[in-house]
């Protein structure tokens, strides 16, 4: 009876064990996810105002 009990402690820890090891895989994977929209929204707003520069720049050059 305490071998049954021994395997199923055992057992219990090492599902245990696998789970954690789950989730740390998938915050990991979800957090450099969003760094790199992070990293991407930064790049578009970065030519939207190089956008808007050389409009205002266009725009200049046509009045003046």
């Amino acid at each position: 009876m305490n071998i049954v009990i021994i395997v199923f402690f055992i057992f219990g820890l090492l599902v245990l064990i696998y789970t954690a090891w789950l989730g740390i895989k998938f915050y990991r994977a979800s957090k450099r996810e969003t760094d790199d929209v992070t990293r991407l929204e930064t790049k578009i707003d970065t030519h939207e105002q190089k956008y808007v520069e050389l409009m205002q720049t266009l725009i200049d050059e046509v009045k003046g």
